[in-house]
């Protein structure tokens, strides 16, 4: 793991560079298809949008709306009204008569509405004047807290700039208005559902108002009259600061203007919204802008108008960032929208909308003094919104949330807003752009570090979903909208460019070297030199070398013991070989430079740089012998003979590099230093030892380890002897009784070579006493009984000559 981090961070130092540019050039493109909107980006954004709050919004609890509730025009109440005679002849079908507008809005006002929105833009008078005229004054009279939208169109009415006024001082009735002197109106007899048969409701309103003397003013006047009307009854006072407010326009860009609710009506309810169509390009309503100007007037959306009264505000101020209405303030975006929380699907936050022939029947039982239909815990405290669900009705728009809704769902989701909850907020575009950023550069860090065909493929996928799934866990848990698909494309672009440079510009190279050194190393360490830059040259370079010769002893003698049976030497040869391979490569990172027979040839600090070469092989010799015991367990449980390795280590300069012939090359260290490592591994047959190390080795790690010095000899091909050493452990680890051998043993080589023969047996046989089968004190000893014997003259040299 340690080693795989390592090529992680030699891969960032030495491509950082690169990968950021990858990335500017990733953000750069996402930014510039979401401006030029190529490709369909934005329509992307938006579905992006959709879908990860669709996604939380089925995984979490949706709480019902807490301010607001539905009224319900829809098929089944059409088919009710159709059915019961009385209905028919008192409000006919649909539309119906404004005679039902006056009971609905009456009993929602007895059931405690604190408001009533009516989503339908009554433009149009109907043939009997009569049903206009007791509408308002139903609204008039009973101070019903009515609401109506207005609608516009290219060809609206052009209305005068007025001094707007929010037409609700404090202490006054909820619409607005005073009381005005009610009329007698007469009775009809109607009759609820079937199941409600024989109560007699109270009557209908009839036509108690004579019309008014006609003016003496011009038609000029009169019309120039009627939309100063218009407008007074219309504009909202609105304040834009630092900000214009929204125009008024068509789809095709041209100005819209004001289509008016009925005359009648103008002056009846405390309050009138705009009812624009505000949809995406996609057609669904996710945003709002709050307030709109013709050019003249400012007028606010439904809901606005609804809640400034409610909250009693004399005016509403836009700036970028914030809306106030009143006393209240709410943030927004910069440029003066907000986007809508919806919240939960329609049956989530309505789960059971009140139905029109619900109200219309509590309406009838009511007047006959018997309970209601309705229960009124669903409707008091609340904003009533009455809207079409039946098809119909031709009132359905496209939500973020569900699909087709009725159009009345946006107004509910702005008031619930308004009242309570806040709107969804947008990110700054530059935050944006630096998430976009920091996405890019990740994903050019993964794909160049990583360097996995998979995550080539599966990134970018992966970044697609990631793109809808975090950003909308942050849209529905903390109301901010993240830019979706800037950053994921900017992040897919990255890892597209990252993915060619890997392929294209880096990968040939680096190639070449893992297929020459993956021979020899481990993965990870072939990965650390490519990623390093530290590529030796293949046509050889002279540096400090540890190299490590093995063998086993008596393998002459395994090979003729299954001469018959060479599937089973190739086996015991094989094991052998895995057992001590593994230490060399796995454990201390050696590189493998051949195997000869049952021989192992090895080489540390190249073409890895490892400062601690000389300790590396030392520790590799003693595990690779500690190893071999535990082999000879397996061996003998098999009825294997034992097998003994004897190890040759030596530190110096050698020259390195691949070396060969066109057809077959082998990276190799050649060099006197490589000749006397492999010298000393047959020299250990002469000692009786089994690690046997030369002087550049022991002065790199004589602090570091347990080791004696065993003699100085002279190997072919060398003029000047050298002095060679045995190592027996790592530092401590040596016991007294071994110590004390040590010791005598160097008191012993030492009169040796002063030739005090006498004086280095005695030493001998006080070693040998402690630990008979030392192997260097039995070698020695037997040398200096033959100088006994033969009695040497001054010209004695106690340099050995080692002949292979």
């Amino acid at each position: 793991m340690r080693h795989a981090l390592t090529v992680l961070k030699l891969r960032i130092v030495r491509s950082w560079w690169l990968m950021l540019l990858v990335a500017i050039v990733g953000t750069g493109v996402g930014v510039g298809l979401s401006t030029l909107d190529l490709f369909g980006i934005n329509d992307a954004e938006n579905g992006a949008m959709d879908s990860g709050m669709q996604f939380w919004l089925a995984r979490g609890q949706v709480a019902p709306a807490a301010h607001t509730a539905l009224v319900a025009i829809d098929q089944h109440s059409f088919d009710v009204i159709a059915a019961n005679p009385s209905y028919v002849q008192a409000f006919g079908s649909w539309p119906f008569q404004r005679t039902l507008w006056v009971r609905v809005f009456n009993e929602l006002t007895k059931l405690g509405a604190r408001a009533i929105v009516f989503d339908a833009t009554l433009t149009e008078a109907q043939s009997d004047p009569t049903n206009d005229e007791n509408l308002r004054a139903a609204i008039t009279q009973g101070h019903l807290p009515v609401y109506l939208p207005f609608s516009t169109n290219a060809q609206g009415m052009k209305l005068p700039r007025v001094k707007a006024e929010n037409r609700l001082p404090p202490g006054e009735p909820a619409h607005g208005r005073k009381p005005v002197a009610k009329k007698k109106a007469s009775t009809a007899a109607l009759k609820p559902r079937v199941e409600d048969a024989g109560v007699a409701p109270a009557g209908s309103f009839e036509d108690a108002f004579p019309a008014e003397a006609p003016p003496t003013l011009s038609v000029e006047e009169l019309d120039h009259q009627h939309r100063e009307q218009v407008a007074r009854a219309l504009a909202f006072p609105v304040t834009a600061s630092g900000m214009e407010l929204a125009r008024l326009l068509g789809a095709d860009g041209t100005p819209d203007y004001i289509v008016p609710p009925i005359a009648p009506l103008l002056e009846a309810c405390p309050g009138y919204g705009l009812a624009t169509q505000e949809a995406d390009a996609d057609g669904r309503m996710r945003t709002t802008h709050f307030a709109y100007s013709d050019g003249a007037n400012a007028y606010v959306t439904l809901g606005v108008a609804v809640v400034a009264d409610l909250f009693r505000a004399a005016s509403v101020t836009l700036e970028p960032g914030r809306l106030s209405i009143g006393t209240h303030a709410y943030a927004i975006n910069a440029d003066g929208t907000g986007r809508l929380r919806y919240d939960g699907t329609i049956g989530q936050r309505y789960p059971a909308p009140v139905t029109l022939v619900d109200v219309l029947d509590s309406a009838v039982l009511r007047e006959q003094g018997l309970p209601p239909r309705v229960d009124p815990k669903r409707i008091q405290g609340r904003v009533v919104l009455i809207g079409g669900f039946a098809t119909g009705t031709n009132d359905f728009k496209l939500s973020p949330v569900d699909g087709q809704v009725p159009g009345v769902l946006k107004h509910a989701a702005e008031i619930e807003s308004l009242l309570s909850e806040g709107f969804i907020v947008d990110t700054s575009y530059g935050s944006s752009v630096a998430l976009a950023f920091f996405v890019a550069l990740i994903s050019a860090m993964v794909i160049m570090v990583v360097k996995s065909p998979l995550l080539e493929i599966g990134f970018p996928i992966a970044l697609f979903f990631l793109f809808f799934l975090g950003p909308g866990y942050v849209l529905v848990h903390h109301h901010l909208h993240i830019l979706s698909a800037v950053p994921s494309m900017a992040g897919s672009i990255a890892s597209v460019a990252a993915t060619v440079s890997n392929h294209l510009f880096a990968e040939h190279d680096r190639e070449m070297y893992r297929e020459t050194f993956g021979r020899y190393m481990e993965r990870s360490l072939v990965d650390q030199l490519v990623e390093g830059r530290r590529l030796p040259p293949l046509d050889g370079v002279t540096q400090p070398v540890t190299a490590f010769f093995s063998d086993i002893r008596g393998f002459s003698t395994f090979s003729e013991t299954f001469r018959d049976d060479p599937k089973v030497l190739m086996r015991i040869l094989n094991t052998y070989l895995t057992c001590v391979t593994n230490v060399l490569v796995n454990e201390e990172r050696a590189t493998l430079d051949k195997y000869v027979g049952d021989s192992v040839i090895a080489l540390f600090n190249a073409p890895l740089a490892q400062p601690d070469h000389a300790l590396r092989g030392c520790r590799a010799a003693l595990k690779v012998q500690a190893a071999i015991g535990t082999l000879r367990d397996d061996f003998r449980a098999r009825g294997w003979p034992d097998v003994y390795t004897r190890i040759g280590l030596n530190t110096g300069l050698m020259t390195v590099g691949n070396l060969g012939s066109e057809q077959l090359v082998d990276y190799t260290a050649i060099g006197d230093e490589m000749n006397l490592a492999a010298r000393l591994e047959g020299a250990n047959k002469a000692y009786g030892t089994l690690i046997m190390m030369g002087p550049g080795t022991y002065e790199a790690v004589k602090d570091d380890v347990d080791a004696r010095e065993l003699d100085r000899v002279l190997v072919p091909g060398k003029h000047l002897p050298v002095t060679v050493y045995e190592l027996i452990g790592m530092k401590g680890g040596m016991s007294a009784e071994k110590a004390q051998v040590v010791a005598l043993y160097a008191s012993a080589l030492e009169a040796y070579r002063g030739a005090r023969f006498a004086e280095a047996v005695s030493s001998l046989d006080e070693a040998l006493s402690s630990m008979p089968e030392d192997g260097p004190s039995l070698a020695l000893k037997e040398r200096c009984a033959q100088q006994l014997k033969t009695e040497p003259g001054p010209s004695f040299d106690p340099v050995q000559q080692l002949h292979k």
